[in-house]
């Protein structure tokens, strides 16, 4: 799976952000594959492999924070999602409500993520569900991250604190995929 590098660069703009004093050090104990990666221009329409461009370095980065990764996983994706949603899609989320932007999850996500599939349910007015992934490698934060998007979407577009459920579920074809419910 590939990861397109607008939401590599959100990972780098976040550390920017809220850890500057980190940087340098979360550069210099990155794997020596990641360490390739960052050490050059992240193109923001290029692809690039996601363990070594997002996995690897959120890890690297809840070390030297000393918290989970999934915790810094979910904050990068909020980050992610208030620079898209406010920045090059504000105007789409000022008018779009969540059922909406989850329903079309397969395009969005498909813009950050390759190969993605994602499929979405209406579990009530404002209840959906939505299965992203299929996967060969169960990439748990990588969904705790798409967890963190999806909240930030709801907080923007709603005003309000959602209520997200993650479970990791294995398809029968040994694929993996991360499944949402999502409240508001």
């Amino acid at each position: 799976m590939n990861i397109k590098g607008t939401a590599v660069r959100a990972l780098i703009n976040y550390i920017n952000k809220y850890h500057p004093q980190l940087y340098e050090e979360w550069l210099m104990k990155l794997p020596a594959d990641s360490k390739r990666l960052f050490y050059q221009t992240i193109l923001p329409s290029e692809w690039y492999p996601l363990y070594e461009a997002a996995v690897q370095p959120i890890t690297t980065l809840a070390e030297l924070l000393h918290r989970k990764d999934e915790e810094v996983a979910f904050e990068v994706g909020g980050y992610s999602a208030q620079e898209a949603l406010t920045g090059v899609y504000k105007f789409f989320a000022s008018l779009a409500k969540p059922t909406y932007i989850v329903k079309r999850a397969s395009i969005m996500f498909g813009t950050y993520y390759d190969p993605v599939e994602a499929d979405y349910e209406s579990l009530g007015q404002r209840k959906v569900m939505l299965v992203f992934g299929k996967h060969t490698h169960n990439e748990v934060l990588i969904y705790h991250r798409v967890k963190g998007w999806i909240h930030e979407l709801v907080v923007i577009t709603q005003k309000t604190e959602p209520k997200i459920e993650l479970t990791t579920i294995d398809h029968m074809n040994g694929l993996y995929s991360g499944k949402f419910i999502i409240e508001w």
